[in-house]
């Protein structure tokens, strides 16, 4: 009688994980799948950037730096009707070895172009911008080689309206961040004199970005103890809330800034490693550059320790992609949605960990690229479809 009891147990346990099962599948719930192939980098990546856009075409852009091309940089946007990942003009785009990378894409009535941003190790570490036309499928150079002062240390690329911005660590001015734009034929600073800094003491691992023509900096500030200090070009730059607003040391910063029309708020998100809580993640927002930042959730609120943060809002719904120790350091993606930090898709979804995490969304799909951790260090990119998980939660 036991026996058949037991038996029935299991039975009944398996039935209602078949039907669970089936459930998911009926329900069309997508997970995460893989853009192209994975892989097609022919030798190991040591650095990787991702862009992806649909303003007047579907563009799926990647840059990495090739060991096997002797730490070149190469540029491969993604062919959905082939299901491949070819060159953009070719490998001819940098002279010698490189550090640190950045692509975008810019589509206008009149043109084209990629663009790509570097540390050029042949022009003494300094920062330099190429430009390829779709139409001529050749590489050249924005402005001038190595067009910064001196050595550039964790070089951040965007690309608003046309204008190419380069933000990025001064080694030889007191290891401070610094921003430049091109314009008028020619690489400038932001700021309107030399006094106007973005931070006076030594600062690292800047991130940055861009809201409506406004420039934005956060950085581990070493003036507050590494915590981290966001700062906006304002003319001059100003501090959004205060300085240090962490309550520790801080790695891996990533900043994102959006305008809600109807709720007529400008808020900042930022992310980061909190060593205040164990090295886990922490978001934080401000709004109106008001004078206190706040915790968006919990702070340190994922499982594990967690490295390589990628920050995102769509829809005014952050996302955050990251390294997470509690999944062997492989992708986790989380958004914050009615009031809870929830998973895109399953956590750790990546076959093995990965660095240099870099997450876009655009029409409703999350794109997510990164570095394999293994021994082959190849690319990968993965999408998912956000609208299933938010209109269910």
């Amino acid at each position: 009688m036991k026996r058949l009891l037991k038996q029935y147990v299991i039975f009944c346990f398996l039935l209602l994980l078949t039907i669970s099962s089936s459930t998911n599948v009926s329900s069309g719930i997508s997970e995460w799948e893989l853009v192209g192939k994975s892989g097609f980098n022919s030798g190991r990546a040591a650095g990787f950037s991702l862009y992806v856009s649909h303003d007047i075409e579907k563009v799926v852009l990647v840059g990495y730096i090739s060991q096997s091309k002797g730490n070149g940089a190469v540029v491969r946007r993604y062919d959905e009707e082939n299901n491949r990942w070819p060159k953009v003009g070719g490998d001819e785009i940098c002279e010698g070895a490189i550090k640190d990378i950045g692509v975008a894409f810019n589509a206008s009535l009149e043109s084209r172009d990629y663009y790509v941003a570097y540390k050029d190790l042949e022009n003494g570490g300094r920062a330099t911008v190429m430009k390829c036309n779709k139409e001529k499928n050749v590489w050249e150079v924005v402005g001038k080689k190595g067009f910064t002062a001196g050595e550039v240390i964790d070089l951040k690329f965007i690309l608003d309206n046309l204008y190419p911005h380069v933000a990025f660590i001064d080694k030889d001015n007191g290891r401070k961040p610094v921003v430049m734009t091109y314009m008028n034929d020619e690489w400038i600073k932001l700021q309107i004199d030399e006094n106007d800094v973005i931070s006076e003491k030594q600062a690292s691992e800047p991130a940055f970005c861009i809201d409506r023509g406004v420039n934005y900096v956060a950085f581990a500030d070493r003036t507050c103890g590494d915590k981290l200090t966001v700062m906006m070009f304002d003319m001059p730059w100003i501090v959004v809330g205060q300085k240090g607003i962490s309550d520790g040391r801080i790695n891996y910063p990533a900043i994102f800034v959006e305008r809600n029309r109807k709720a007529k708020v400008t808020r900042a998100y930022a992310a980061y490693q909190d060593y205040a809580r164990d090295k886990k993640l922490t978001v934080m927002i401000n709004d109106n550059q008001a004078e206190e930042w706040t915790a968006l959730g919990e702070k340190g609120f994922s499982q594990g320790k967690i490295q390589h943060i990628s920050l995102f809002v769509y829809k005014h719904i952050p996302f955050v992609a990251f390294a997470d120790c509690a999944n062997e350091y492989k992708a986790t993606v989380m958004y914050y949605h009615n009031d809870a930090w929830r998973f895109l898709g399953r956590a750790g979804f990546s076959e093995s960990g990965v660095t240099d995490i870099k997450l876009q969304i655009v029409d409703d799909t999350a794109y997510v690229g990164y570095i394999r951790t293994d021994k082959d260090k190849k690319i990968e990119v993965q999408k998912i479809n956000v609208l299933d998980y938010i209109n269910t939660n």
